[in-house]
């Protein structure tokens, strides 16, 4: 384009980057200047969308990233309100306190929808559906589906269903062949003929499927490698509490572990399935807690019922005026009078800090400053003491980020001396190391063999003392390191 006439117009900002995942490069903009060599720069800093508030504290945070072009945003719109820093409790705690902020500004402003939720995770989106619907307040998700009309939630509750209700042949028929068990829609046309004529429920014509006629040995294999997930969890449903049994099915079917193997052709989708595998398993724990609350026995039949009440109350509540949910990437150039960003913690966001690099770092870091800027009159900044992942409950580091956009003050958090924050944030050895034992809640005890990758895409590969060998994606992996 510049070859004859060396007239090319470019506008950029390296620090809203955030796309590397999808191939973007950020020296595209930082080295323009060497490739173009006679480019005129034009520095744009006066922001119209936000107070001096909220830019101060986004210019202290980015400042902290090496890779950047030197600029300082500044408004006329003058200082606003100071930031507001929220220490929760817990994640449903949190969600709890979004949803009565959420109240305040439709009293206040007149209308849900001048408010929106940020978030790192799509997996992060079911407390806050769940709070929202608890307190009556419409909200849209953008960029998603509900949690529970998810495609791996589906199919993770069909497997719940068949396991209490093998006559249930519709979620059967789901999940009969995920992950693939060579029983393909011809086959499958066959065992529905086979059950049509006897009047049997399909999951009856699979325990004699050596009588229907036409099925090829590897398909009978499938079948019975399918029942057998079933018959073995049968005497689980009582024995055990309903989140341990939805574990045991995840790896029994094989479905956790497909779900890891999709990553080789698309990580951040493997990644967002497995965190929403990985909520599933938080919410029926939340669930079972609620139960004893109550004095009631939780069971796997209750938390069913439970959630087919929770989806028919969804669909009513569309509505044209309702609170904004979406993930930190997809907030990207929009704005909203008011913005809660949440989940601030290590491990969270910035995830898995332990094994990002210095360009993982900065992105995490050019991700936040995006959400900041997003708000235009008021923003919260949220974190949660606790958190549960997979069932159960693990203490948290604020962010560092807080920390950095010089913000804690603004809280009843104090901030810590310089040198303790330091010591706080920095970066401890990654705990995954071949050689080191670990426990696993399906297949026992094991040694890690061999670790591969960087950041959240990290995996390790563990041998069992059962001979069992299985590649993990290590920040959803229900391993215990020992």
């Amino acid at each position: 384009l510049s070859e004859k006439h060396h007239n090319v117009c470019v506008v950029g900002d390296p620090d809203q980057s955030i796309y590397s995942w999808r191939g973007a490069n950020i020296r595209n903009i930082l080295d323009f200047e060497k490739d173009f060599k006679d480019a005129k720069t034009v520095v744009l800093e006066q922001n119209y969308r936000s107070t001096s508030s909220i830019l101060d504290a986004a210019n202290k945070l980015i400042r902290h990233n090496r890779s950047r072009k030197e600029k300082n945003l500044w408004t006329a719109n003058g200082a606003g309100e100071k930031i507001s820093l929220l220490e929760c409790f817990n994640e449903t705690d949190e969600a709890s306190i979004a949803a009565k902020k959420a109240q305040e500004i439709k009293h206040k402003c007149g209308n849900y929808r001048d408010f929106a939720v940020f978030y790192r995770t799509n997996a992060q989106s079911r407390n806050f559906e769940e709070a929202f619907r608890k307190h009556k307040i419409p909200y849209k998700l953008i960029g998603s589906v509900r949690f529970y009309e998810r495609r791996e939630i589906k199919d993770a509750l069909a497997y719940l269903r068949i396991l209490v209700n093998p006559s249930d042949s519709v979620s059967l028929e789901r999940i009969i062949n995920i992950p693939a068990r060579g029983i393909g829609p011809k086959a499958l046309e066959s065992i529905k003929s086979h059950s049509s004529n006897r009047g049997l429920p399909l999951y009856q014509s699979l325990l004699c499927a050596d009588e229907i006629d036409g099925l090829a040995p590897s398909v009978r294999k499938g079948i019975r490698d399918f029942i057998r997930i079933f018959e073995d969890l049968k005497s689980d449903i009582f024995a055990d509490e309903p989140h341990y049994v939805l574990e045991k099915l995840l790896a029994k079917s094989g479905y956790w572990q497909m779900t890891e193997e999709s990553a080789q052709k698309d990580p951040q989708d493997a990644l967002n399935r497995l965190g929403n595998l990985q909520e599933l398993v938080n919410a029926v724990k939340d669930f079972e807690e609620n139960c004893k609350k109550r004095n009631e026995e939780p069971s796997i039949e209750k938390y069913l019922e439970e959630i087919t009440l929770q989806s028919e109350v969804d669909n009513l509540n569309e509505n044209s005026d309702s609170v904004t949910l979406m993930t930190l990437h997809l907030a990207k150039g929009l704005e909203f009078p008011s913005v809660m960003l949440t989940g601030l913690e290590e491990g969270l966001f910035p995830i898995n800090a332990a094994a990002c690099d210095e360009d993982d770092m900065e992105e995490e870091r050019r991700l936040m400053y995006v959400g900041m800027t997003r708000a235009k009159k008021k923003l919260y900044l949220s974190w949660a003491q606790t958190r549960r992942i997979f069932g159960k409950t693990y203490p948290n580091l604020m962010s560092r980020f807080v920390f950095e956009a010089k913000v804690a003050d603004f809280s009843k958090n104090k901030e810590p001396e310089s040198e303790k924050i330091i010591k706080a944030y920095e970066a401890p050895k990654p705990s995954a190391c071949a050689g080191r034992k670990v426990a696993h809640p399906l297949y026992g005890l094991g040694k890690i063999a061999a670790v591969a990758g960087t950041g959240e895409f990290t995996k390790v590969t563990v041998v069992f003392d059962n001979g069992v060998r299985q590649t993990f994606m290590l920040k959803f992996a229900p391993l215990e390191m020992l």
